[in-house]
């Protein structure tokens, strides 16, 4: 496995380091619990910019569609 090196950052008066983390069943989980997050929001966002155009269905292209 490729080694990361970490990345020190400031941010005002924090200083943090960012670092690969160990690969477990946990942190497998709380990155399917993240990316299923992240895609309900970008599908509700989808949606909500979808009913703002207020376009009916059928009148959409098959690609708008998808």
């Amino acid at each position: 496995m490729e080694t990361v090196a970490a990345a020190q950052h400031r941010v005002g008066t924090f200083q943090f380091t960012v670092t690969e983390a160990e690969d477990s069943p946990e942190s497998r989980r709380r990155w399917e619990a993240r990316a299923e997050a992240l895609a309900s929001w970008l599908l509700s966002e989808w949606q909500r910019e979808r009913a703002n155009h207020s376009l009916p269905t059928a009148a959409m292209s098959p690609a708008e569609r998808n």
